[in-house]
Parts: C-alpha cells; structure tokens; sequence
C-alpha cells in the first residue's frame, strides 16, 4: 500500500503544476479556495491558513484525521491511504482539469 499512496503523491503533484500552468490554481492559494468549508476536522480558520503545496511536501500541520496539530509549514505528516481514499470518494474539488 506505500508504494501506491507515493504514486498517488507523484500524481497529484503533476496535476496540480498542469492546473497551474493552465491558470486554474496556484500552488500558493490556500486549500479552503478550492474544497468546500468543513473538508478537514479543524476549524474554518485552520483549514483558511493551508496551502496546496503542503500537501504533496506532508507539511499542512493536520494528523491522519485531518485534525490540526501546528501550524501549515512546521509539522511534517504522512496523510494514509483511507483518508486519501476519502478525499477522492466524498470531497470533489471545485475545478476541474
């Protein structure tokens, strides 16, 4: 199962820089711009704080339930594959590719 999430990171890292190159986000934009309130188990003021390129570099400050631990930036974290599993199942991003 390692070996898949690490793609699934490789992956989504080549289409977020195509979506930046065709304009549509920006790496520094904050996650919140594109998810719908309520995508992770912390407050709408965290969840504003996060980037999108702290996903792929496992720096968004949120644990394994998406619950905020420190800051965006500072705590590194491995996101498992159920909550990956999750965001691709249930929580559709607003732009499409």
């Amino acid at each position: 199962m390692a070996r898949v999430v690490s793609l699934n990171k490789s992956i989504t890292s080549i289409l977020v820089e195509i979506a930046q190159e065709q304009g549509k986000l920006n790496i520094e934009d904050k996650v919140s711009n594109y998810l719908d309130r309520g995508w992770s188990r912390s407050s709408p003021e965290n969840e504003s704080k996060i980037p999108i390129h702290h996903f792929p570099t496992m720096i968004s400050g949120l644990d394994d339930y998406l619950v905020y631990t420190d800051d965006a930036g500072t705590d590194f974290f491995i996101i498992p594959l159920y909550l990956t599993n999750y965001f691709q199942l249930y929580k559709k991003p607003r732009i499409n590719l």
